[in-house]
């Protein structure tokens, strides 16, 4: 780009300012000049010619003696007037070169006039806002993988410490590696959710939306996952509208579905009841997971998507999840266009409502 020179090589304020004077001399000039040949044409039928001239030239010489002083005046004024139109961006600009990674929490906070520039100090602080909870929300979610992380490595480490100095039965090395290769699947768990959810986040997700038959597909899932509802003697519902098509990726909404299932059927106590209802409604395709358990806590609820949130009483690391599960069935339906959301009272249990769009966008 070619560099500039002149005018534009000076600051906004001294531009403005100069540009100022120079539009209000123009302005002077041109009044000058027509007043001068106004007065001239309309004293010339009353007074004689040399009055008019020597009137005309005494004009003339008073306003080339007056234009120093208006110029000046008029120099003051653009300052005065750039100096308070720029305010707000010298704060923008001081308060931008105090904002470091380690500290986004400093704002402009303008209290002027909703003008341009009292916008551009409002959209600034709400980027700041959004830069912020961006951070915090990776400053998180680095100290939570390290933590998942780090419990399982213990675990092994220390089993394989006990393993090392303590001479044991085949039965007892056999169950020792067991539970080693148990903790070895929670890290592989983990670590495949977070290449999901990681994916999911810069957009290179796998992505096949076809048109598929969504009363099916749960009739599918809720099969799968009936002999694990058996076991925990829990009876599975089917309430399902038949012929529900939508535009998905079946890979994906299985993902969901069966998390959703696995889920309620874990937090549900024996004799209990989930039921799976799915039924076109309002120009919308409603599905819902409701189970029989004790229900969450209403505190807990906005929280229920957040990556590593738990429910400290019921869900504990002690079911094997990874606290991932909800944060990526939540991403999964965003990504079909949907919501999902969640309903729960104290000992009344939970419902899980997805809800898509009958036309779903094709990518």
């Amino acid at each position: 780009m070619p560099k500039k020179w002149g005018l534009w090589t000076l600051s906004l304020r001294v531009r403005l300012t100069a540009w100022y004077v120079l539009l209000l001399g123009f302005i002077l000039f041109c009044f000058s000049v027509y007043l001068h040949l106004r007065l001239e044409s309309t004293l010339q039928n009353w007074v004689e010619p040399t009055l008019v001239e020597k009137a005309a030239s005494r004009l003339a010489s008073e306003t080339l003696m007056a234009v120093p002083f208006v110029l000046l005046g008029a120099t003051l004024g653009g300052l005065f007037l750039a100096n308070r139109a720029l305010r707000p961006i010298d704060q923008i600009t001081r308060t931008a070169q105090r904002i470091s990674a380690g500290d986004l929490s400093q704002r402009i906070g303008s209290q002027g006039s909703a003008d341009e520039v009292g916008r551009l100090a409002q959209t600034f602080d709400q980027m700041l806002d959004r830069l912020q909870t961006g951070f915090e929300r990776e400053k998180r979610f680095t100290a939570d993988v390290s933590h998942e992380l780090r419990t399982p490595l213990t675990a092994i480490k220390g089993r394989i410490g006990m393993i090392l100095h303590q001479p044991r039965t085949q039965d007892q090395y056999e169950d020792a590696l067991s539970k080693l290769e148990q903790q070895v699947d929670r890290m592989i768990r983990l670590i495949n959710d977070l290449l999901l959810l990681t994916r999911l986040d810069e957009k290179r997700l796998p992505w096949n939306p076809v048109n598929l038959d969504l009363s099916k597909l749960l009739e599918a899932t809720v099969e799968q996952m009936g002999q694990l509802a058996k076991e925990r003697q829990i009876s599975l519902v089917e309430q399902i509208q038949p012929e529900l098509f939508i535009q998905g990726d079946p890979d994906h909404l299985i993902r969901v579905f069966l998390n959703l299932l696995d889920n309620a059927i874990k937090y549900t106590p024996i004799k209990g009841q989930v039921i799976v209802q799915a039924k076109f409604q309002r120009m919308q395709m409603c599905v819902q997971v409701r189970d029989t358990g004790e229900g969450i806590p209403s505190e807990h609820l906005p929280h229920l998507f957040e990556r590593f949130y738990r429910v400290e009483v019921a869900r504990s690391r002690q079911t094997g999840g990874t606290g991932l599960g909800l944060a990526i069935a939540h991403e999964l339906i965003r990504l079909h266009e949907g919501t999902l959301t969640a309903h729960s009272q104290n000992n009344q249990g939970t419902t899980f409502t997805i809800v898509f769009p009958v036309f779903a966008r094709a990518f």
